[in-house]
């Protein structure tokens, strides 16, 4: 996948007559391609070639599979981010606001 990415998008081998607007887009897209690859985001890889309409033939067990793991990945960090208090504040009363910051000072053993 990411090969197909960067023979598409590799700025080296653009031709002179894309628009120049065309070949920002391509090149970052390129930028962004080698540093999913490097990290193993697989997920985002396969966007940036649906992006590019790139024909990516068979998607094979392998990589359904990890895109699986990568999407329970995120979902728990979804999960966890609506429970925090960060995702909350905006909605909290300043009362409420005040005794998160209590709370949160004791749990630490701070004295206020």
């Amino acid at each position: 996948m990411y090969r197909k990415i960067a023979v598409a998008s590799h700025p080296d081998k653009l031709p002179d007559s894309i628009l120049d607007k065309d070949r920002d887009q391509l090149s970052k897209a390129y930028q962004d391609a080698t540093t999913c690859y490097k990290s193993g985001n697989y997920s985002k890889l396969l966007l940036i070639s649906l992006d590019l309409r790139l024909d990516l033939g068979e998607i094979g067990d392998s990589h359904i599979k990890e895109l699986r793991r990568r999407n329970d990945f995120l979902e728990n960090e979804i999960s966890e981010y609506k429970t925090s208090l960060l995702f909350e504040w905006p909605s909290l009363s300043e009362d409420q606001k005040k005794a998160a910051v209590i709370s949160f000072g004791l749990s630490r053993g701070w004295v206020l």
